[in-house]
């Protein structure tokens, strides 16, 4: 079922137990990483990861963030996020870190295995901890994605109309985010029970790498 109705998805986000699909079992890099992130838990679990992941987060001032992301304001759109939060977790070589993080992307969401993306989450996990890996595959195409998108449109017009992450998946249902966004709150950042942890960190990023 695809929802497109604001107070519908909002509904769904506020219960409990709409959770995205959990981690398939399976071998590889890249399953292990994904069965040890908050993202594709639930529960008590669930909690106790993102907590982990929040308290990282807590660290990281945003003013810090767009400071460091100004200064990176001509790299690709895409490499911005793992620079800048790879700087801020104290990573001595960013462009391992930027390989690592493009190959695990590859099939973090979907669960889809290739080498490239076992090898890329492989290393991801050689270079930090599962909070910080966790942010930074969080940041790595919906923060990309937003500031290739800002550089020609106003960021309030992008996250309502044209978001950088177009599906919420939940067990049952997806969201068409887009779609909900015409009308009501804006969900580009989820809502309910389990929303982003990290806004005011994603956009800093992205005004800094605007500026």
């Amino acid at each position: 079922m695809l929802i497109t109705d604001n107070d519908e998805a909002r509904a769904l986000l506020s219960d409990p137990g709409a959770v995205p699909p959990p981690a398939d079992d399976g071998p590889g890099a890249l399953a292990r990483l994904r069965s040890l992130v908050c993202r594709f838990s639930s529960g008590q679990e669930h909690a106790e990861r993102r907590e982990a992941v929040e308290e990282v987060l807590a660290t990281l001032d945003p003013a810090d963030l767009r400071r460091a992301a100004a200064g990176l304001r001509h790299e690709p759109a895409e490499r911005v996020p793992a620079l800048v939060l790879g700087a801020a977790f104290g990573v001595a070589d960013l462009e391992e870190l930027v390989t690592a993080v493009d190959g695990a992307a590859r099939g973090y969401l979907s669960g889809e295995r290739d080498q490239e993306a076992d090898e890329g989450a492989a290393l991801l996990l050689e270079l930090l901890d599962v909070p910080r890996a966790t942010i930074l595959l969080q940041a790595h195409a919906a923060t990309g994605a937003l500031i290739a998108k800002a550089r020609t449109r106003p960021v309030e017009e992008v996250l309502r109309f044209d978001p950088p992450v177009r599906v919420l998946r939940r067990v049952g249902a997806d969201i068409d985010v887009a779609a909900a966004n015409r009308e009501g709150p804006v969900l580009t950042f989820g809502y309910g029970t389990r929303p982003c942890p990290a806004p005011a960190h994603a956009l800093a990023i992205v005004e800094g790498a605007l500026s």
